[in-house]
């Protein structure tokens, strides 16, 4: 059983820009992108973000405005194989095809324009099911663009109004 984001084994987090997809394993697995305030060492551990108050929560905008200014977990994401998910993430062409799959516009924006997107993954063993490893480390790490299984500081569910400030029913 997969407890916590300690129990697996991350790759370092890379520059998505320098990533040598030919070492991407092709293996089942989750993943992360990360923003770095440029304090992002080799081999550091990865740390989870505080979590987020509801919208309208008096610390809400302290706690946005930390993690923008310090290394940032922004999304994480699974995939039945981690070769041919994460190129997807990549710019075809550097000036805003995509190669395989939509992903979030705010990576895409930052691929080939910042030097401070980092990615990183863990392989999973085909016993575990994909889905619950990958709700279990929302509810850790606190991605900021992870819309599904976010909680606030208190471990509540967080509805896409807590998240954008606008009510996306």
């Amino acid at each position: 059983m997969i407890h916590s984001h300690h129990d697996l084994v991350w790759e370092p987090l890379r520059k998505l820009r320098e990533l040598d997809v030919g070492k991407i394993p092709e293996k089942k697995g989750v993943y992360l992108f990360a923003e770095t305030a440029n304090r992002i060492k080799p081999n550091e551990a990865i740390k989870p973000n505080a979590a987020l108050p509801k919208h309208g929560s008096a610390n809400r905008e302290k706690i946005v405005g930390d993690q923008r200014t310090s290394d940032c977990i922004l999304y994480l994401g699974k995939a039945t194989n981690l070769h041919t998910r994460l190129p997807g993430y990549r710019l075809a062409d550097g000036k805003g095809g995509r190669e395989k799959h939509k992903g979030r516009a705010l990576l895409h924006g930052y691929q080939y324009e910042s030097d401070e997107l980092y990615v990183s993954w863990a392989e999973v063993a085909e016993s575990f099911d994909l889905d619950d490893v990958e709700e279990s480390l929302i509810k850790q790490l606190h991605p900021v663009l992870n819309t599904v299984y976010r909680v606030d500081d208190h471990g509540v569910h967080l509805t896409r109004r807590d998240l954008s400030g606008k009510d996306e029913r």
